[in-house]
């Protein structure tokens, strides 16, 4: 049965190695160091998912008790005599009294006539009832990732198919401008040409000239200036209708490579958020030193999320942690003075300034916003904890809260509550009833 047991966590392990070798993203060679670093970054949290799972086998099954040397004795009263029923368990090999373990003579007949049926001692079965619901949170947590690795393929596909579209329309308007060269060069020849005839007419005109004795030549010159200068004006009237054509493409090609570029570049910026979380009314530290204000800021961070809201966070999972915004002038608190504020991105604050928490890991973010409940019956219980969002969600989230506030204000009925719910990308605006 141990042996069983080894061998499907171990087969386990090989599966999810198997789903990280698996992980590849189709994308262009323009942009594939971007994406190879956020696979690299997936590929991060599954060896850490690994790692946890490894590190409970081991827990579980390589510290536990060594084997007794003699299988004579009943491990529970540690005698060779006593009882003439004896029960072996199935996971360490350890022998006991059925009376010892309080197991009857009829339970001891069942146990003994049904193959399937197996016996654990008691610190056998606590050990399994821990291994067993840690294999199946990891299989969903596993799962849960293979769901948004689909999910960035999707996109990946989208973004890979509009730039496939633009490369096109790039080759389309060079050969446009390849066609309106070759126009120029005909126009080119053709005047060529046409200088070449005014040549041979003005020595024909010459010769006229001199045997009809007449001012024939003054006037056959200003004739040809004028058809010169009607033909010179229909052919920059072409190569300015051209010319407009041309550059209104490259306009619209530049600014499809521009939406393009913001989109590259919001997505970025998500990515480098994706792992943080914002504290605030956190109270701010008065210490003279930086290293010790940080430290105070980190304590207090191990002290909400542990023991008001019983994550389980060491300071091994902290990447960094800092306050946003410039600190106020020596000798004035932060929190006292509801004039001080701090800016950082755009963002004002009043009083203590919000503290950025970068995490390790996307599940240790996930696991904390989902046990954000706990603090209503706490003593933070008006700390808040929100997402890292860019500057686009910034705005987004902005322009849904006034919209929620121009609806509450047009409803007569004052019975409904207008708030802004949802994942980040997917935010809407519920209407919710009041209590009464």
């Amino acid at each position: 049965m141990l042996v069983k047991l080894h061998r499907q966590i171990f087969h386990r392990a090989l599966h999810i190695i198997n789903r990280l070798v698996r992980l590849q993203f189709p994308v262009p060679t323009s942009r594939r160091s971007d994406e190879e670093a956020g696979s690299q970054k997936i590929k991060g949290v599954l060896l850490h998912n690994i790692r946890i799972l490894i590190l409970i086998y081991f827990f579980l099954f390589c510290t536990s008790d060594q084997k007794m040397k003699t299988k004579g004795k009943c491990k529970t009263c540690n005698k060779t005599t006593g009882c003439d029923i004896w029960l072996s368990c199935k996971i360490c090999d350890g022998w006991f009294h059925a009376s010892c373990v309080k197991v009857n003579n009829a339970a001891y007949k069942v146990l003994k006539e049904l193959e399937t049926c197996h016996w654990f001692c008691q610190s056998c079965n606590l050990k399994m009832g821990k291994v067993i619901p840690s294999i199946v949170k990891m299989s969903d947590k596993v799962n849960e990732i293979d769901g948004r690795v689909e999910k960035l393929k999707k996109e990946q596909k989208v973004h890979y198919g509009r730039y496939t579209k633009l490369e096109a329309k790039q080759e389309a308007y060079d050969q446009e401008l390849k066609a309106v060269q070759v126009k120029f060069d005909a126009i080119f020849k053709e005047m060529d040409k046409m200088n070449a005839n005014f040549g041979e007419l003005d020595i024909s005109l010459q010769k006229t000239v001199e045997h009809q004795k007449i001012n024939f030549r003054d006037i056959m010159k200003d004739q040809m200036e004028q058809e010169r200068m009607n033909v010179s004006e229909t052919v920059k009237k072409e190569v300015s209708d051209l010319l407009g054509k041309v550059n209104a493409n490259i306009q619209q090609v530049q600014s499809d490579i521009q939406e393009t570029r913001v989109v590259a570049a919001e997505q970025r910026d998500k990515e480098a958020r994706r792992n943080n979380i914002i504290l605030y009314n956190v109270p701010e530290s008065n210490a003279t030193r930086i290293d010790d204000r940080n430290k105070e800021d980190v304590a207090f961070c191990l002290n909400l999320f542990n023991n008001c809201m019983h994550v389980g966070i060491a300071e091994e999972d902290f990447v960094n942690v800092f306050r946003l915004g410039k600190r106020p002038d020596p000798g004035v608190s932060a929190g006292s003075d509801p004039s001080v504020t701090a800016r950082n991105d755009s963002r004002v604050t009043v009083g203590p300034r919000p503290l950025m928490v970068q995490l390790v890991s996307y599940n240790l973010k996930n696991i904390i916003l989902e046990s954000v409940y706990r603090l209503k019956n706490s003593e933070e219980r008006f700390k808040v904890v929100a997402h890292d969002m860019t500057k686009m969600e910034r705005e987004h989230c902005k322009e849904l809260v006034a919209q929620a506030k121009s609806m509450a204000a047009r409803d007569p009925s004052g019975e409904y509550l207008y708030r802004v719910r949802g994942q980040l990308g997917d935010m809407k605006i519920l209407k919710l009833q009041k209590r009464k």
